[in-house]
């Protein structure tokens, strides 16, 4: 039986418009076992709490810490009303806990810490409607300088307040897609993208939701997430 260590997501993308924001996010992991090995697992990637769509990449989940970045955007969702506050909040709660999960991996798999995550450890995207209007704030966790004790640093950036797209984890080969014009079809194509780009970190089924005034929607096809 494969244990699971450490788990890696790979590419999301929020398309943010003036009236919605479509998210579609590959299925395929990295999962790192503790006899050092890695395969690829397939999950949904796509989480809704409330009426907040968010998502992760880098290092997600780590099982000797304990450390869980969904586990934590849930719970402060839960008890927060503001599209800021959730990101404040994320930032503040899952610092310790992505340090100390960082400091397990290096121990445990210096070459995955190494080629993977030495800059950007953690990114996470958060997507909502406050007073009709669509909103996307990313936090960020990276960590400035190497040497033997990690101090990660957060960072928060929100959209514009204009039409918008962020695709994060894998997104250097959809950077230069224009678009249709069409959100849902775009989103898609974002993570097709990169999906034929890195085929052994980025792989389907892919899963695609949206958020507009009337609520969330799951859109087929289908992928890991179903019909949630």
């Amino acid at each position: 039986m494969l244990v699971p260590e450490a788990t890696y997501s790979t590419s999301i993308a929020f398309i943010r418009s003036d009236s919605r924001i479509v998210v579609a996010a590959d299925s395929k992991d990295t999962v790192t076992t503790v006899r050092g090995r890695s395969y690829a697992g397939n999950h949904c990637k796509i989480h809704v709490t409330k009426t907040v769509i968010y998502g992760f990449a880098n290092l997600t989940e780590e099982r000797k810490t304990g450390f869980s970045a969904p586990d934590i955007a849930n719970a402060v969702i839960i008890k927060s009303s503001t599209l800021e506050e959730i990101a404040n909040r994320f930032a503040a709660s899952a610092k310790i806990p992505l340090t100390e999960a960082l400091v397990q991996v290096r121990r445990d798999f210096p070459k995955i810490y190494q080629a993977q995550l030495r800059d950007t450890v953690l990114q996470s995207a958060f997507g909502t409607i406050e007073n009709g209007i669509p909103k996307l704030a990313i936090v960020e966790f990276k960590v400035p300088e190497s040497g033997p004790v990690i101090s990660i640093k957060p960072t928060i950036s929100y959209d514009p307040g204009r039409p918008t797209r962020v695709q994060i984890g894998k997104n250097k080969a959809a950077s230069s897609y224009r678009g249709t014009g069409n959100d849902i079809v775009d989103a898609r194509r974002l993570v097709e993208i990169e999906i034929a780009d890195q085929p052994q970190e980025v792989g389907g089924p892919i899963d695609e939701i949206m958020l507009d005034a009337s609520g969330v929607h799951w859109i087929a096809p289908y992928g890991a997430c179903g019909q949630r």
